[in-house]
């Protein structure tokens, strides 16, 4: 525990000085970009033996590329997406140098009606849709999420970050599958849910869906609830829109699809997504460990 507990401060503590050098530099985009790929150099070098867990995913988004080549890209990219991230997390004022929103009036008039609001988003680029739903498009979101959730932040490990910096704590959120109630009461009150509904899921109330050469079961709770309790939901997109720039789109569900449909659209988007850019999911160092959907 001690080895684990100086990893993940050294961890910490480099990401810190490497976001203090990227305000003093000049050539900032060149700085981000040789740091993101010296960093996933050194991930690759130190764990040539298990690259091959990439290997689904690459033969899914990428299958023309390498595995050495691709592990090398797609660990260079996490890297620097999750150097950028610390750096808008720092500055959340400087979030709309970073990201530009469309479409985000249509769920604060949903809101301001008191139905509340479903918004679905996946695990691509900078982590950051909490300060972006918040301070950006000003929506007071909550989030819903598994038991496989990591918070970002603990008090042993605030001395290490800056005052201004603003994650997620245990207190906004509700664990899928065990807080259900309290999900309910939340839309019915008028709240918003952010949910991440890329990940794997398992038990009751999923639906497999051909996923990146695979079928895989994904939660279909966000589109039963939508329907059963007339809350609209929203899906939302996160694409590039320059080096480091993103343009996130709110996008409406058409209930007409239904429970199944609705999420094998929205997981159709997501893959499409993935395959424009396909080093910027950051769950695709686990998709290999995935089971299959039972036929």
């Amino acid at each position: 525990m001690r080895f684990s507990w100086l990893s993940l401060q050294a961890r910490l503590l480099i990401i810190k000085s490497i976001s203090l050098a990227y305000r003093t530099v000049p050539f900032k985009k060149t700085f981000l970009s040789v740091a993101g790929h010296a960093a996933g150099a050194a991930y690759v070098a130190a764990h040539i033996a298990r690259l091959g867990r990439l290997e689904a995913y690459r033969k899914g988004v990428a299958p023309e590329t390498g595995l050495f080549r691709f592990a090398l890209k797609y660990y260079s990219t996490y890297a620097r997406i999750y150097l950028l991230s610390h750096l808008i997390y720092d500055d959340t004022g400087s979030l709309g140098s970073y990201v530009s929103v469309e479409g985000s009036d249509a769920v604060k008039r949903a809101m301001q009606e008191g139905r509340g609001v479903i918004i679905l988003g996946c695990h691509y680029g900078p982590p950051v849709m909490m300060p972006v739903l918040r301070e950006l498009c000003g929506i007071p979101v909550r989030v819903v999420t598994g038991e496989r959730v990591h918070f970002n932040v603990t008090a042993a490990l605030k001395p290490l970050l800056t005052p201004k910096m603003r994650y997620i704590s245990p207190e906004e959120v509700f664990r899928a599958g065990k807080d259900t109630a309290k999900v309910i009461r939340h839309l019915h009150g008028g709240g918003a849910l952010y949910i991440l509904n890329d990940l794997n899921s398992s038990g009751p109330g999923v639906t497999a869906v051909d996923f990146l050469g695979r079928k895989i079961n994904f939660s279909n709770f966000p589109f039963k609830a939508s329907l059963k309790y007339s809350v609209p939901l929203f899906f939302t997109i996160l694409r590039d829109d320059g080096p480091e720039h993103y343009n996130l789109e709110f996008i409406p569900f058409d209930d007409s699809l239904g429970v199944e449909g609705g999420l094998k659209s929205y997981m159709s988007l997501v893959a499409s997504q993935i395959k424009t850019s396909p080093y910027k999911w950051t769950l695709g160092n686990d998709f290999s460990s995935w089971p299959e959907a039972a036929a």
